[in-house]
């Protein structure tokens, strides 16, 4: 039999990978309740997506964790998209321009999901965010002349109205967002 001491320990271990793993899927999670004392059944059931509760019930992994408010961001393909997408009436489209090896790319990504928890609904309801890989659709970087990663240009119904070189970090990548967001919101409602 294993001390419950180290049970405790191996049970926190595997509610943490678990967590981990849901978050690496794609969706983020925040724990929203957690048993404090788990036995070995405990930590079986954590590992396989279930909790066993006091009462012998199980408990799916999604009842003990909430969603994090994510902003969907759109992959562009080809030129074709691209110029359909930034035409839209009406809405700020902001276009990530990012790469697959570009760490400081992937840190604004994270950021670029959470605009919603940071700025006003004012700014991010009319708000379109499109990717490009440039790497994958080479034409559209080379025709609006990006020469840094990660850029991030704004577009109001086909015309840019702004851009974004976004290699700041913490509150100073949402401030600067913001800026650009209220400067495009003034273009969409000026026509």
């Amino acid at each position: 039999m294993v001390p419950r001491s180290r049970r405790s320990t191996m049970a926190a271990a595997l509610l943490a990978f678990a967590v981990a793993a849901v978050h690496n899927c794609g969706q983020a999670f925040v724990l929203t309740r957690v048993p404090l004392a788990m036995g070995a059944s405990s930590a079986g059931a954590v590992a396989t997506g279930a909790r066993r509760d006091v009462g012998g019930t199980r408990t799916p992994i999604s009842a003990i964790a909430s969603p994090v408010t994510t902003k969907e961001i759109q992959t562009v393909g080809n030129v074709e998209e691209f110029d359909r997408i930034v035409a839209r009436p009406k809405q700020v489209v902001a276009v990530w321009f990012q790469a697959s090896w570009c760490r400081k790319c992937k840190y604004i990504g994270s950021r670029l999901r959470r605009l919603d928890e940071h700025l006003p609904a004012y700014l991010t309801n009319n708000l379109v965010l499109v990717s490009i890989d440039v790497n994958k659709v080479a034409e559209v970087p080379q025709r609006q002349k990006i020469k840094d990663l990660p850029t991030i240009q704004f577009f109001v119904e086909g015309k840019e109205v702004g851009s974004y070189v976004a290699t700041d970090k913490g509150e100073a990548f949402y401030s600067n967002m913001e800026r650009h967001l209220r400067a495009a919101q003034e273009d969409t409602t000026e026509e």
